[in-house]
Formats: structure tokens, C-alpha cells, sequence
């Protein structure tokens, strides 16, 4: 009968989401239960998706038992990671197989915007009036309590960001502002208006 991973244990000792089980960045603690004594400590990596395995050092505690830890940076995939076990027991049979905690979800990545509008629609014609309400929509929700920060700019020389003003949360993913063009806005020739975002989730990302 070949040994197995009878449970995985994930402590985070970074940022971490109990409702959604979502780790951030940090160090997470492993404990690790095999079924069977093993002839050596057993091979253990945490592979995020698409990303390079995060190979544990493990150390014995007892028999079954083993500890390690590993670190989640901003460089590690956001997504579904999963467990490789491999180890032998003390007739060497090998095994596999993991029967709890073979993944564990990773959110890396802040929120970004999926889209905006204007209003008017471009092209703007600014003769008609200064005054443009932007639309951001993001793909999630940012941290609780926590303003996007949002500056506008046209694409001329000598031109420089400027903060959208009046910014209001229109629903969970959505949030509104306004910006105030200068008269001289595509004037002598057209120029592009561009947004400049940094914004938070819960997880600090």
C-alpha cells in the first residue's frame, strides 16, 4: 500500500480572506499528516497556476507529522494552486496521493478597471462644453473603506495629470467622477485624454 498525504494544513501568517479562503501575500505556514512512516521526509511544493512550484523545506515532527512553510510575493500567479506530494514508506512503496488540502486559492492581484466611459462620447468636442463624467468599472471590489485614485491627462505638450474630482461609488464595482477639460483641449490638433488608476482590494493587493 503505497503512503499518502492524509491532510494538508494551510496557517497564513500574511494576508488572508477566511470568508472567500483566499491567501494574500506573506508566509504560510504547512502542516502536513501522512497515513504511514516514511523511510525520509516526503517531497512538498505548492504549484500556483502557471507559475514555478514553491518547493517546502520540511521538517519532521513525529512519524505522520511534518512542517514547512512557504512565501507568497506579488510575483506569484493569482489562481488555483495546487499540492505534489511525493514520498516513500519504509518498504518503499511510493506514493502520491493527497487525500485533503491538495489546493489552496491565491489572489495576488489588485483590482483593475475592465472599462470606461464618457460622457459626452468621444470624440469630444470641447467648444461644446468642458465638463466630461468618466465611468470606471473594476473587476472586483476595493478594499472596504478605500477611495480609487484616478488622475486624467491629455496627451499635449507640457500637459500633466489632474485628479478626477467629485469621484462617488456608484455600486460595488462601479465609480463615477468628473473632469473638468481645459478650453484649449484639442485645439490646435486632437489630442487623447488617457487615466492614470491605483487602487486597493481587501487583501492589500
Amino acid at each position: 500500500t503505497a503512503p499518502k498525504a492524509a491532510s494538508i494544513a494551510y496557517t497564513p501568517q500574511g494576508k488572508y480572506d477566511a470568508t472567500g479562503q483566499r491567501f494574500g501575500q506573506g508566509t504560510v505556514a504547512v502542516s502536513l499528516t501522512v497515513s504511514e512512516p516514511l523511510q525520509t521526509v516526503p517531497y512538498l511544493a505548492v504549484v500556483p497556476s502557471g507559475g514555478t512550484p514553491l518547493v517546502l523545506d520540511l521538517s519532521k515532527a513525529d512519524d505522520l507529522h511534518y512542517n514547512g512553510s512557504f512565501s507568497i510575493d506579488a510575483s506569484v500567479p493569482p489562481g488555483t494552486a495546487t499540492a505534489v506530494f511525493s514520498a516513500r514508506d519504509m518498504v518503499g512503496n511510493r506514493g502520491t496521493a493527497i487525500d485533503a488540502g491538495a489546493t489552496l486559492l491565491i489572489d495576488t492581484e489588485g483590482p483593475t478597471i475592465t472599462g470606461i466611459s464618457v460622457n459626452p462620447s468621444a470624440p469630444i468636442k470641447v467648444d461644446a462644453g468642458h465638463e466630461v463624467v468618466a465611468t470606471f468599472t473594476l473587476n472586483e471590489a476595493l478594499k472596504p473603506g478605500a477611495l480609487p485614485q484616478i488622475r486624467w491627462q491629455l496627451s499635449g505638450a507640457g500637459r500633466t495629470p489632474v485628479a478626477v474630482s467629485g469621484l462617488t461609488k456608484v455600486d460595488t464595482l462601479v465609480w463615477r467622477g468628473n473632469v473638468s477639460l481645459p478650453s484649449d483641449a484639442g485645439q490646435e490638433t486632437a489630442e487623447t485624454l488617457s487615466f492614470l488608476y491605483v487602487g486597493s482590494d481587501d487583501l492589500d493587493n
